[in-house]
């Protein structure tokens, strides 16, 4: 008996002791993890390629700039011309020509200088009066010749034909280019501080301020006055310090810089058209690819009538306001003036070209 409980007992605590290890294995098999396996890009589906930074955007090209000189101020209609034509350029180039307009005498407080500089290219554009020209080419004087317009629009059907380009394409030649042809303000006229000029006697005597043209002091004297040259910057002083009796301009003129308040008379002769040529510099010009220098040019042509509408409006306004503070004399005889310098006109005419002088006359 004893035997056998105690064969009972051991196996009792072997049958414990086996339960004991199962349950063991079967906890350390619960927990135990594998090592993590790398991952990994299945060889059918390519790295994608490194992307590059991102490129900063391209600068914008540098304009070419160009510039414009005027010895007038921005309202003269002129250099208003001069302003639109800058503004245009900009424009229709893209922003690829930029022109800098200079006025009032910025860079140049003489004209034939401003020319000069066009055609040497220091500067690309210059806006004189047409008597500068005459150095380079003599044919401009035909617009200094006195009372061969009639009157604005004679002057406008002549620019506008092929006569213009008889006159003005020799100054090519010597590095000019007329680009446009712009105006300060229809037809010039006399005003003087001693009397009123209606007859050819009335000139008599009088000291006339006048340019270095040549043609000019030959009229001044054939119809009796005495011609003065005095530099534009120093009209005004010479006038209200009696160094002269009087000069000549048109009506936007004479209002604009006060000419009025020294000089009691203005007699409406209207001898001269006041053309103001947009000169080009050949050198800048020719320098230009071929579209840019196109499209200057349309925009100098474009600028034309624009100058010519201000021009009229502007005269006729300056016209109203002189007659408040002058006398405005508008009966002269200009049949009797014109022939007092027809001689010193045929003359000139001879060796300007008589064929382009009979061209202008029969377009009158």
């Amino acid at each position: 008996m004893k035997t056998g409980k105690h064969a009972r007992l051991v196996l009792t605590w072997a049958a414990l002791i086996l339960l004991a290890c199962q349950l063991a294995a079967c906890s350390a098999g619960g927990t135990k993890s594998e090592p993590a396996k790398p991952e990994t890009t299945p060889a059918s589906q390519p790295q994608a390629p490194a992307q590059a930074p991102p490129q900063a955007p391209a600068q914008p090209a540098a304009p070419i700039v160009l510039k414009a000189s005027s010895g007038d101020q921005d309202d003269y209609p002129a250099v208003k011309g001069l302003l639109k034509f800058a503004e245009l350029v900009g424009q229709k180039t893209n922003g690829r020509v930029k022109v800098e307009v200079y006025t009032n005498g910025a860079l140049y407080g003489d004209q034939q200088a401003e020319v000069e500089a066009a055609k040497a290219g220091t500067i690309a554009f210059s806006l004189p009066q047409v008597s500068v020209l005459s150095a380079w080419e003599p044919k401009a004087d035909f617009f200094v010749m006195p009372y061969l317009f009639k009157d604005v629009s004679h002057a406008e059907r002549v620019l506008d034909s092929e006569i213009a380009a008889k006159i003005f394409g020799g100054l090519e030649a010597n590095g000019l280019k007329v680009i446009a042809h712009l105006t300060g303000g229809g037809m010039r006229s006399f005003y003087n501080s001693k009397k009123p000029i209606k007859v050819p006697d009335d000139i008599k005597g009088l000291k006339l301020r006048t340019t270095k043209s040549p043609l000019a002091n030959d009229a001044f004297v054939a119809l009796g006055a005495i011609p003065t040259p005095i530099a534009w910057g120093e009209l005004y002083a010479a006038l209200q310090q009696k160094v002269v009796d009087g000069a000549e301009h048109a009506p936007t003129d004479v209002l604009m810089y006060k000419f009025h308040e020294v000089c009691k008379y203005y007699s409406l002769d209207e001898h001269t058209y006041e053309l103001m040529p947009l000169v080009a510099s050949t050198k800048v010009l020719n320098g230009l690819p071929e579209d840019l220098r196109n499209t200057i040019l349309e925009c100098a042509k474009e600028v034309v009538p624009y100058v010519r509408n201000i021009a009229k409006e502007e005269s006729a306004k300056a016209l109203a306001e002189i007659e408040k503070k002058a006398v405005v004399v508008k009966d002269v005889d200009k049949d009797a003036f014109a022939e007092k310098v027809k001689a010193v006109n045929a003359k000139y005419a001879e060796k300007m070209g008589m064929d382009i002088f009979n061209a202008i006359n029969s377009m009158r």
